[in-house]
């Protein structure tokens, strides 16, 4: 399930089949390599770093996150 995709911002979030969860080709990485965690927390928490150099999230994406830490916490 994909969470954002680069057609709606600048981060492709998805959880993978290991349910683990995955920034695609994440431009916060050195080389563009994917970014991997797992839990939505550590998810959110990666992605305040995408907004703080002001990538588009989609909102859908952090409130759907949200609630996924919120139930797991």
């Amino acid at each position: 399930m994909a969470y954002a995709r680069f057609s709606e911002g600048d981060v492709y979030i998805y959880q993978n089949f290991n349910k683990k969860y995955v920034c695609c080709a994440c431009q916060m990485q050195e080389v563009d390599d994917d970014f991997i965690c797992k839990t939505a927390k550590d998810m959110l928490n990666h992605l305040q770093m995408h907004i703080s150099e002001k990538h588009i999230i989609p909102e859908r994406c952090l409130k759907s996150l949200q609630e996924i830490a919120n139930e797991n916490s």
